[in-house]
């Protein structure tokens, strides 16, 4: 996965005053990113290996693809259409 460094910079690129409450961010055309404890108890909830490959559907911001790259080492493909 080619890192972009939105697992970093979402939040405080769109909100600065935002980016450490736990809440979900607009993103735009009607849409949320998930708030950060929500996006965290569906991390350890998949309990991510190197050796997994995933596939997301539905990517949104890529936050949550890049954090299970990060975390797992895993493979992962991730698909987003914008109309």
């Amino acid at each position: 996965m080619r890192s972009r460094g939105s697992a970093r910079s979402v939040r405080a690129a769109q909100v600065p005053r935002a980016r450490f409450r736990d809440a979900p961010l607009p993103i735009g055309c009607g849409q949320s990113m998930l708030a950060p404890k929500i996006q965290g108890r569906i991390l350890q909830a998949l309990g991510i290996n190197p050796r997994d490959r995933s596939l997301e559907i539905g990517t949104g911001t890529g936050y949550l693809s890049a954090a299970m790259s990060l975390l797992g080492g895993a493979t992962i493909r991730s698909i987003s259409m914008r109309s």
